[in-house]
């Protein structure tokens, strides 16, 4: 049953990983969205402010081509923030977010329930096995993050655990990223 702890505690950690390179990727999209959308939000209402002005006024050349180039400007960025999709992209990472971290919850518990010694080993495996499967879907529902977030999500879990077996660095393609499952087979 040891070797079974252990690596329920392996995937916990994983986990633990997980929902935190997504809560991370949520507040970076989350930054993105703020950095998008306050400067075009301003831009549009300066742009907005400057036209009502002008049209009692006949501003010279100059004028006009800043105002222009500033429409241009609300344009673009509005146009970068509804295409990336920042607030969308953040509610995914926090909702896979929240779905490891219930995850991490439910190998603690399946922990408590097997680790008493004389715990059936074939009924352990059996529900660890569906704990795995489970996380495997997580991963393949989940948004890719970027493998910067994974590293310092793992470097965090590393602090908080000294001593902890290290695990593999990000996964560099972006299939891997996406699934993960490379880790949950080990």
């Amino acid at each position: 049953m040891k070797d079974i702890m252990e690596r329920s505690r392996h995937y916990r950690r994983i986990d633990a990983i997980c929902a935190r390179g997504h809560y991370l990727a949520a507040a970076q999209a989350q930054r993105f969205n703020r950095w998008l959308g306050i400067p075009a939000a301003m831009t549009a209402a300066v742009i907005g402010l400057t036209a009502l002005a002008t049209l009692q006024l006949n501003p010279g050349m100059g004028w006009r081509i800043a105002a222009g180039l500033a429409l241009l400007l609300a344009a673009v960025l509005s146009t970068l923030q509804t295409q990336f999709d920042f607030g969308n992209i953040a509610a995914k990472h926090k909702t896979a977010g929240a779905k490891y971290s219930a995850m991490q919850r439910r190998l603690e518990v399946y922990e408590l329930k097997y680790a008493a010694d004389g715990a059936d080993r074939a009924a352990a495996l059996f529900e660890l096995e569906a704990l795995v499967a489970a996380s495997e879907a997580l991963a393949e529902d989940a948004p890719a993050r970027p493998d910067k977030l994974w590293d310092q999500a793992k470097q965090e879990q590393e602090l908080d655990k000294p001593g902890g077996k290290a695990l593999p660095p990000a996964p560099s393609t972006l299939a891997k990223a996406v699934t993960n499952l490379d880790f949950y087979k080990a």
